[in-house]
C-alpha cells in the first residue's frame, strides 16, 4: 500500500470516528418524568450466523411517546447527522397505541393474498450463489468462487468457504438474479418447489411516489396508515385505481408506521416508497446502499443489520445498474481486475469493515433508521415479515454537505449519478455517431441504405452459413462484421421500428446453427462488435416492448435465446465479451460527461 493510499484511509478513519463510536443508539419509549438511566434497551436476539458478541452495545435515548414534538426532535437529530438509530416498540410512536391491524402475514386482507408478487430465488441444487435461470446468464464456477469469497469478506461473522445445508442463502440481486411471479398466498403457504428453491419477497411495492412524480404524494396518517394523494385535486386515490399499479396497495390502510418520525411539516420530508419484505426461511442480502433514507420496521421474526458509513467501501461504477453494490461483488470487477489487485482490495475492504461496522438486532415490533448511502447487509431469521419506508429529507443548501463529512463520498457519487442519468442518452448518441463516422473513414466503406437494412444483412448471414467454402467465409467475415457494426450504430434504440429490425435480425433473421464449425464462425463474427455496438444491442433487448416485437414475430426473448444458442460452446465467452464491451462504452460516456462537460480533471 503506497503512502497516498494510506493517508486517504487515515483521513477516512478520522471522519468516521464520531459516527462509529462502538454503540447503536436506541429510541426507547418512556414516561415524561422518567430518568433516562432507568429505561432499559430491548434484548438482542441473534440471527443464525451471529452470536451476541457480534452486536454493538445499545445506548438508550429516552423518548415520551405522548409528546409528538419531542419524538420528532429526538429522531431529527439522527436525520441531521445521518447516523443510524434503532427504535424500540415502533408502533407506540403514533397517535393510536392500540394493537396494530397488520402484524403478521396471517393478518393480510384477502385482496392482498390473491395478488401476484415478484419473488427472488436461488437454486438450492446449484449452490447459494448461482441464481441463473436456464435462459438467463450463466455463472462459471471460478466466478462463483470469487463471489462467495468476496461476500464472506464483506460479512462480520465467519462464513464457511463452501456452501452447505446449514448456510443462510444469499440473495445477491445483481447480474445473476432469478425472479418469478407468484401469488402471495402461494409464497406464504410454501406452495412452491421447496426442495429446489430458496425464495424471498424483497421490495414488493405497497405505495410509491418517485421524486420525478409531481402528481402524487404519499401521506402518513397519525395512526400510522398510509394513503396516496392526487395533488391535482388533493384527494386520496381510490383503492381500485391503485391496485392496478400496486397490487398490495390495500396494505397501506392497515400498516402502523411510526408516524411521529415521518412528519412532513414544512414539506421537509417526502415519503417515496413503502414496501413489503417476507423471508419464509433464513436468508440474507448482500452488502448495498440505498438512495433514500429508510425506516425498516420488523413485524415478525428478527433481522440482523450490518451498517457501514458510505466511505467504508468502493462502490460499483455509477453508470451501472448496480451502482449501489460494492465493486468487489460486481462481475465486471472480477473480469477486469488482476488477481493481485483483487486480493489487495479484498483485504482493504475487510480491514475497513472490521473497523467501522455497526451490527444491530431488529426484532418484531422494532424498527431501524438506515441513512441514505450507508452500506448495509441484512440477515433474516425466517419466517420474517417487515415493512420499509423510503423517504427524502430536504437539505437546506449544498454547504450542508460539509457538516457530515462521513457522507461526502455518497453525496458526490449520488450527485454525479443523477447528472449522468439526466445527460447519458444525449452523450451516448453523440459518441455512437462519432464511432459510426470513424468506422466509415477508417475502412473507406460505403454504408449504403440497403446495407443498413436488417433484411439485407439477414440474407448475407444465411448465405454465409449455407456456403461450404471456407475461403468464402474467410473473405467475407471481416466485411460482414463491419456492416453488422454499422447496422447497430445506425439503429436508434429509442425508435421502436428500428429496435424491431435489430431484434428480427438476431431472432428469425438468424438461421439456427447446430454445427460446431458454424457456431465458431458466428462467435467470431459477434466478437467483432465494438463497445458502442454491444451497448446498442443490449439496450435494444432491454427497451423493446413485447407488443411491438410480437407484431412482426420478433420476440426479444426469442432473439436473445437464439443469439446465444448459436454461440454453442463459446456462449460464456460471448456473454463476457458483450458485458465487457457494454461496460466499456458506458465508461466512455461517463468519462465524456465528467471530463468534457464538467471538466472535473484532464484526461
Amino acid at each position: 500500500m503506497n503512502s497516498q493510499t494510506g493517508r486517504i484511509e487515515q483521513m477516512q478513519q478520522e471522519s468516521l470516528g464520531d459516527v462509529c463510536d462502538g454503540y447503536i443508539d436506541v429510541i426507547v419509549p418512556s414516561q415524561p418524568a422518567s430518568d433516562q438511566t432507568t429505561v432499559v434497551p430491548p434484548p438482542i436476539v441473534p440471527t443464525p450466523s451471529y452470536q451476541v458478541g457480534h452486536y454493538n452495545p445499545q445506548r438508550v435515548v429516552a423518548c415520551p411517546p405522548e409528546s409528538p414534538s419531542d419524538c420528532w426532535d429526538s429522531f431529527a437529530h439522527f436525520l441531521q447527522v445521518c447516523r443510524p438509530v434503532k427504535i424500540a416498540e415502533s408502533a407506540v410512536f403514533r397517535k393510536c397505541h392500540g394493537k396494530p391491524k397488520f402484524s403478521e402475514c396471517t393478518d393480510l386482507p384477502d385482496e392482498a393474498l390473491g395478488a401476484n408478487v415478484t419473488v427472488q430465488c436461488t437454486r438450492k441444487s446449484q449452490g447459494h450463489f448461482t441464481n441463473e435461470s436456464s435462459d438467463g446468464p450463466s455463472c462459471n464456477s471460478k466466478r462463483q468462487e470469487w463471489l462467495r469469497i468476496a461476500n464472506s469478506a464483506l460479512c462480520i461473522p465467519f462464513l464457511p468457504e463452501k456452501p452447505g445445508e446449514e448456510d443462510v442463502p444469499v440473495f445477491l440481486g445483481q447480474e445473476e438474479q432469478l425472479t418469478l411471479e407468484m401469488r402471495l398466498d402461494d409464497v406464504l403457504s410454501h406452495n412452491y418447489d421447496k426442495g429446489r428453491l430458496n425464495v424471498c419477497i424483497a421490495q414488493e411495492t405497497i405505495l410509491k411516489s418517485e421524486e420525478s412524480d409531481q402528481a402524487t404524494r404519499i401521506e402518513c396518517h397519525a395512526d400510522g396508515s398510509m394513503k396516496l394523494v392526487d395533488l391535482a385535486n388533493l384527494r386520496e386515490i381510490a383503492l381500485p385505481d391503485l391496485v392496478e399499479k400496486f397490487p398490495l396497495a390495500c396494505l397501506a390502510r392497515v400498516i402502523t408506521a411510526p408516524s411521529y418520525f415521518l412528519r412532513n411539516e414544512n414539506n421537509i420530508l417526502q415519503l417515496r416508497e413503502v414496501n413489503l419484505w417476507f423471508a419464509p426461511h433464513n436468508s440474507s442480502t448482500n452488502l448495498h446502499y440505498d438512495g433514500n433514507h429508510n425506516i425498516l420496521q420488523v413485524l415478525r421474526g428478527t433481522k440482523t443489520v450490518e451498517l457501514n458509513p458510505p466511505s467504508t467501501l468502493r462502490g460499483s461504477e455509477i453508470y451501472s445498474e448496480h451502482a449501489n453494490h460494492p465493486a468487489l461483488l460486481r462481475v465486471s470487477t472480477y473480469e477486469s481486475t488482476s488477481e493481485k489487485n483483487m486480493v489487495s482490495e479484498l483485504q482493504s475492504a475487510r480491514d475497513m469493515r472490521n473497523a467501522n461496522t455497526i451490527v444491530v438486532s431488529v426484532s418484531a415490533g422494532e424498527a431501524l433508521f438506515i441513512p441514505e448511502g450507508w452500506w448495509h447487509r441484512v440477515e433474516s431469521a425466517g419466517p420474517c415479515v417487515a415493512i420499509n419506508y423510503w423517504f427524502d429529507h430536504t437539505p437546506s443548501s449544498v454547504s450542508g454537505f460539509v457538516r457530515n463529512t462521513h457522507m461526502l463520498s455518497y453525496q458526490v457519487r449520488e450527485l454525479t449519478r443523477r447528472y449522468l442519468d439526466d445527460n447519458f442518452d444525449d452523450a451516448a448518441r453523440e459518441l455512437i455517431k462519432q464511432e459510426a463516422n470513424e468506422l466509415y473513414i477508417s475502412n473507406h466503406h460505403s454504408f449504403d441504405e440497403h446495407v443498413i437494412l436488417g433484411e439485407e444483412l439477414a440474407a448475407r448471414l444465411k448465405f454465409l452459413f449455407n456456403s461450404q467454402s471456407e475461403e468464402y467465409r474467410k473473405d467475407h467475415l471481416s466485411s460482414l462484421g463491419l456492416d453488422l457494426n454499422a447496422f447497430l450504430l445506425h439503429s436508434d434504440i429509442n425508435n421502436s421500428q428500428q429496435r424491431e429490425a435489430v431484434i428480427h435480425l438476431f431472432g428469425q433473421g438468424l438461421p439456427i446453427l447446430t454445427k460446431a464449425v458454424d457456431q465458431h464462425v458466428f462467435s467470431k463474427l459477434v466478437s467483432t462488435l465494438g463497445p458502442a455496438s454491444c451497448f446498442v444491442l443490449s439496450q435494444t433487448w432491454e427497451k423493446h416492448e413485447r407488443s411491438t416485437a410480437v407484431m412482426r414475430g420478433a420476440h426479444p426473448e426469442e432473439s436473445f435465446r437464439r443469439f446465444f444458442s448459436n454461440c454453442g460452446i463459446f456462449e460464456e465467452y460471448i456473454r463476457s465479451h458483450l458485458r465487457r464491451e457494454d461496460d466499456t462504452f458506458k465508461n466512455q460516456v461517463a468519462r465524456y460527461l465528467l471530463l468534457h462537460n464538467l471538466m472535473l480533471c484532464r484526461e
